[in-house]
């Protein structure tokens, strides 16, 4: 009601549209009475509104807002104008207390279908009468008053509407410029928000049922006013969000929380006013949820390895407030892919706080398993080394969080995984020794090294036997093993089926002019006698064990290959 009992015009005596010398004539009388201490009344200070205590800064005041065209055509918007004879009946009898005569004479010109300055008028005057009837009303009165009020006033607001209503102020050169035109209906969109807004007097649903009746350029208006400060403000905290995540992501749970709570009741506005599918909504929900997701997914990642702070909470409760917001498919799937993962963190707290009771059990492990990693030669001993210095602290975490526990399970498949990868390379190693050189057959003590590399790396996956592990690492596993099983039967026939055994010790090689030789004979000679066979399985049972003995003695492996000859020399 303060624009209307508080309005400059009333507040000078005039009617809107008052030429400028009858307004400083009225503010010369007012001042000559106020000298005096007395008081003036006017037939346009209306007995419907409260009575108006003038004073001299009240009238300068008022003077000094209407000495602007801008100013006086926003202040006409929520005053009576006199631009017509049928104005001033009207008018005549709403100083008589006549307000629904008033009202009679101008509805009849309001609701004509030519547009012109008594239609224009009218709808203004009976529009502002709307609005001054809701002094002493209930509340339920004067909402339904004021939404009267903007529906009548929207059709003054159109663009060719107000510029007759312009027109009638004297200066035909501001009709035609647009800026005025668009800084009217703002000004008077902000004087609205300002004075009903707000407060609570005009709600976001009736706002909304009166911009339905608005021309597309005037509810653009509209919405850049009521809604401009909870559109800024968004924006503004989007990005300040985003610049505090990065900085510090120990702390973007609260960024996240701060954000939400910040922009949650303008995000709400937003979507009251202008609905769930238009595009300013769902662009401002998107950038909320993207921002929240970011804060809540920093926060996660920050902590998941810190057993003093748990993230699983506060990340879950961000990520499900921007699932609520999200709109666009992009930010909708990145939620649902992630919302699972922290839900299932968050279910899995007890045994995180099992483990607490570990930590420094886990710290030994995992350092022990770093230093592994980082070795650059690689050997089976090293890898039984690590199996043995890990096995007890291992054992102490099955008995505090229990061997079915998925991080006991995830820590003994990591020792394993390790451990396994080091025995692997090694073998790997050993057999691209001899895989690597082409056409050349491997010795005796080559073969007879592989296959000790074989018996090693078995006797230290058997230590891994025991140790829980995941069944794609339990599959890998035993196909690892089951592969250097068969390369050690593999070399164990290489071995066996070489023959003359300590003859292949004295030469060094299978291939051996000398050692060729003694296979003849024994194939051609000894093999075709009763008593040639007896001495060759004689022969095959005790030269392994002789090569034991002998095979690190070079001054043996001499005397033996002295006497060789001599037998090759006799035999050819």
């Amino acid at each position: 009601m303060k624009l209307i009992y508080k309005n400059p015009y009333r507040i000078l005596g005039v009617w809107a549209g008052a030429k400028d010398r009858e307004i400083i004539r009225q503010k010369t009388k007012i001042s000559a009475y106020l000298k005096v201490n007395k008081e003036i009344n006017f037939d346009t200070d209306l007995k419907a509104l409260p009575p108006l205590k003038r004073t001299s800064t009240l009238t300068d005041k008022s003077l000094s807002a209407l000495e602007k065209i801008d100013q006086k055509i926003l202040a006409s918007l929520f005053w009576f104008t006199n631009f017509t004879p049928i104005d001033k009946t009207a008018l005549n009898h709403l100083t008589s207390g006549n307000i629904q005569k008033a009202a009679e004479i101008w509805e009849k010109p309001a609701y004509q279908k030519t547009l012109s300055i008594r239609k224009i008028s009218a709808l203004n005057n009976l529009s502002t009468l709307k609005l001054t009837l809701g002094h002493n009303q209930p509340e339920s009165a004067q909402k339904l008053l004021l939404n009267d009020f903007l529906k009548l006033k929207a059709f003054i607001l159109e663009e060719d509407a107000l510029k007759h209503f312009i027109k009638e102020f004297g200066d035909d050169a501001i009709v035609s410029n647009g800026s005025l035109l668009e800084k009217t209906s703002k000004q008077f969109f902000k004087k609205i928000k300002t004075q009903y807004f707000n407060n609570g007097k005009l709600s976001i649903s009736d706002l909304k049922q009166n911009l339905s009746a608005f021309p597309d350029e005037l509810k653009e208006n509209a919405v850049e006013v009521f809604l401009g400060d909870s559109i800024q403000n968004i924006e503004s905290s989007v990005y300040k969000a985003n610049q505090e995540w990065k900085d510090s992501r120990s702390t973007a749970n609260k960024t996240g929380k701060h954000l939400y709570t910040r922009t949650f009741e303008d995000l709400q506005k937003v979507k009251q006013l202008l609905g769930p599918k238009d595009l300013t909504y769902k662009t401002l929900a998107d950038k909320i949820a993207t921002e929240l997701t970011e804060c809540g997914i920093a926060y996660y990642n920050h902590h998941t390895q810190d057993f003093e702070i748990d993230p699983g909470d506060d990340a879950l409760w961000l990520l499900k407030r921007a699932r609520q917001l999200a709109v666009g498919s992009t930010i909708i799937d990145r939620l649902d892919r992630n919302i699972p993962n922290i839900q299932e963190w968050v279910d899995n707290k007890p045994e995180r706080e099992k483990l607490h009771a570990v930590k420094e059990e886990r710290d030994f492990i995992y350092q022990k398993l770093n230093d592994a990693a980082a070795i650059s030669k690689r050997r089976i001993y090293k890898s039984r080394e690590l199996i043995q210095a890990c096995k007890p602290k291992l054992s102490i975490i099955a008995d505090k969080v229990g061997r079915n526990s998925s991080e006991y399970i995830r820590i003994s498949s990591d020792i394993v995984t390790v451990a396994q990868g080091m025995i692997v390379q090694v073998v790997n190693n050993e057999q691209n020794k001899i895989n690597n050189r082409y056409n050349i057959p491997p010795s005796y003590d080559e073969i007879k090294n592989l296959d000790s590399c074989f018996e090693q790396a078995l006797d230290a996956l058997r230590m891994l036997q025991p140790f829980a592990k995941t069944p794609e690492l339990e599959r890998q596993y035993n196909k690892n093993y089951d592969t250097i099983h068969s390369l050690k039967s593999t070399t164990g026939q290489q071995i066996r089926s070489e023959g003359c055994y300590i003859a292949t010790m004295a030469y060094g090689s299978y291939h051996h002019p000398q050692v060729i030789h003694l296979r003849d004979f024994r194939d051609e000679v000894l093999a075709k006698s009763q008593a040639g066979l007896l001495f060759i399985r004689a022969y095959y049972f005790l030269s392994p064990k002789l090569i034991e003995i002998l095979g690190h003695k070079p001054t043996l492996n001499k005397i033996i290959r002295k006497s060789l000859n001599l037998f090759i020399n006799q035999i050819k």
